[in-house]
């Protein structure tokens, strides 16, 4: 994560270094102009063609490797909502009286943590490390239990689900449903696909690959951290949920109550808004 964050750092400085207030939200809209590839950039440059068709390539790449992997939470949830597929087992909850002959082992795995650390759970019963008040209030979460009590997945089991004709035809046509919903929406906001990048990046994006592992996290792992790490943790979360707050309102606003106002460049003085004045090249 430090040295994903270090290359945006680097590529956003590096692009207010060229191109300052003037600068696009993405950065190959500012080195072509998507309404006429060939003639002069937006901010009044021609750009090395070959190094525009490899930033784009590179772009594609980027793109094709980060959308598979986020459909892919999108798809498994939308196969288990919709096809009842991915089921859990249910996890039963904890009865003392139904089960007494266990109430002292559990007291003594939690006085004695090298039970647990040495990994010698007793024969025919897993090991759990969560509480007995946890336990008798059913507070233990699917996801809690698959860290606490785990199992081992073999491939045929990841499999299982998607086997037999019937069943590749249901999950086949549910994901290309979904692309397909993408893409109407994607032409239908091609005019603010920037803003409806930055949308959806600042609420679907901050809370599911921010904020929520975090506190996920935070909720499994609360006692065995440090006074830093929940801190740090809470910092961090507080600062991307500000940070999104604060795109995903000036984002809306440009998506749903656009200004009819076309400045090239909004965000200088007024002096500077309309001509390009921060790069030059040799001709120039």
């Amino acid at each position: 994560m430090l040295i994903i964050s270090a290359f945006f750092f680097a590529v956003a400085i590096g692009g207010y270094t060229a191109g300052g207030c003037q600068l696009s939200g993405n950065i190959l809209y500012s080195i072509v102009d998507t309404s006429n590839p060939l003639g002069l950039a937006p901010l009044g440059f021609s750009a090395n063609r070959g190094a525009v068709v490899m930033s784009y390539l590179f772009m594609q790449m980027h793109i094709s490797m980060a959308f598979s992997t986020l459909m892919m939470p999108p798809f498994y949830m939308a196969e288990r909502l919709i096809l009842g597929m991915h089921e859990n087992a249910p996890i039963v909850r904890f009865d003392p009286d139904a089960d007494l002959a266990h109430i002292n082992e559990d007291f003594e795995l939690q006085e004695k943590q090298s039970y647990v650390n040495a990994s010698t759970p007793l024969s025919n019963r897993q090991v759990s490390t969560c509480s007995l008040l946890d336990k008798s209030e059913g507070r233990i979460s699917h996801l809690r239990a698959a860290i606490e009590l785990p199992e081992e997945i073999t491939e045929e089991q990841l499999r299982a689900p998607y086997l037999g004709a019937k069943n590749k035809l249901r999950y086949i046509t549910l994901r290309l449903c979904v692309i397909l919903i993408l893409v109407i929406i994607a032409v239908a906001a091609q005019d603010k696909f920037l803003d409806l990048e930055d949308f959806t990046g600042s609420t679907a994006h901050t809370v599911n690959c921010m904020i929520m592992p975090i506190l996920i996290y935070l909720r499994i792992f609360w006692r065995k951290m440090s006074v830093l790490d929940k801190g740090v943790s809470m910092v961090v979360m507080v600062v991307c949920g500000c940070a999104g707050f604060y795109v995903m309102i000036h984002a809306a606003k440009e998506l749903f109550s656009p200004l009819d106002d076309d400045t090239p460049f909004p965000y200088c003085d007024a002096e500077y808004q309309e001509v390009p004045y921060y790069v030059r090249n040799n001709t120039n």
